[in-house]
């Protein structure tokens, strides 16, 4: 059954006022309802976090941007090589992208991601390449 066509369930949320008027706004400009909006942010937000919730042969392209360490971004690598299949480092403008592209254990992309997370002042973004955990 697909998550658009299943039984829906009420439930209350507090967000920031700011959040809830940036979705009200796209809400507008996509013509869609905000629970519409909403559910697929979280569906995306699942599927990309799949490592996370059960064991299974992963893959995907982690996106680090923002003041990086090099030197800890590079021993991260190198701790998690068994997953790490390919690391590009690139400048637009002035901005350092650093692209590395897994694939694995589940739980070895979800323990690298983690320690990614850990650095300060960068922002790490996983795209699953295939979504192995499919959101019931």
């Amino acid at each position: 059954m697909s998550a658009h066509n299943s039984r829906k369930r009420r439930f209350g949320i507090s967000i920031p006022e700011y959040i809830a008027e940036q979705i009200d706004a796209l809400s507008k400009r996509l013509k869609a309802n905000r629970s519409s909006l909403i559910s697929e942010a979280i569906i995306e937000y699942l599927q990309d976090r799949g490592h996370y919730l059960t064991p299974h042969q992963c893959k995907g392209i982690l996106i680090v941007t923002g003041e990086v360490d090099t030197s800890l971004l590079m021993n991260l690598i190198k701790e998690c090589h068994d997953v790490v299949r390919n690391y590009s480092h690139m400048h637009v403008d002035n901005d350092c992208i650093n692209v590395i592209v897994v694939s694995g254990s589940s739980t070895r992309v979800a323990y690298f991601h983690k320690k990614l997370t850990s650095m300060k002042k960068c922002s790490i973004r996983f795209i699953p390449l295939c979504h192995c955990i499919g959101v019931q």
